[in-house]
């Protein structure tokens, strides 16, 4: 009865898969010098992962205490 949140704020988090911005181009700063470099595929395809894994998300933009 003291939380501001209810079992119903929480909800079941949904994958997306990986997302392609269309990236393609790198720029590098080596010394003083830059080197650019373009790619068939995005360089950016890949999974980052924080050790954390939790069974359920809290939108906490969604959040409205009630």
């Amino acid at each position: 009865m003291d939380a501001p949140y209810s079992h119903r704020d929480f909800r079941r988090p949904t994958f997306r898969g990986p997302v392609d911005e269309g990236i393609r181009e790198l720029i590098v700063k080596r010394g003083e010098a830059y080197h650019g470099f373009s790619y068939p595929h995005s360089p950016l395809d890949v999974v980052g992962w924080d050790g954390a894994v939790y069974p359920f998300a809290f939108p906490i933009l969604a959040f409205q205490p009630g």
